[in-house]
């Protein structure tokens, strides 16, 4: 789990392997050019929108299993 300062800066991530189609990956590279980013923070950026717009289902995990 990532550590949060005070200030909501991460201060130790986590690594995972993610498998995708080779075109999602040629698209990635593309959006990451475009916006001058790594595709690292490009798919972060993604993942965190989903996470933002899909609370709902974490709070329904949390009531079911408890938090973590």
């Amino acid at each position: 789990m990532a550590k949060v300062s005070f200030e909501g800066k991460v201060l130790r991530t986590e690594r995972i392997a993610v498998l995708m189609t080779p075109l999602l990956k040629a698209d990635l590279v593309k959006i990451a050019a475009v916006h001058r980013a790594s595709v690292n923070t490009v798919i972060n950026n993604a993942l965190q929108e989903y996470v933002v717009n899909h609370k709902g289902d974490i709070l329904r995990f949390d009531a079911f299993f408890g938090k973590e």
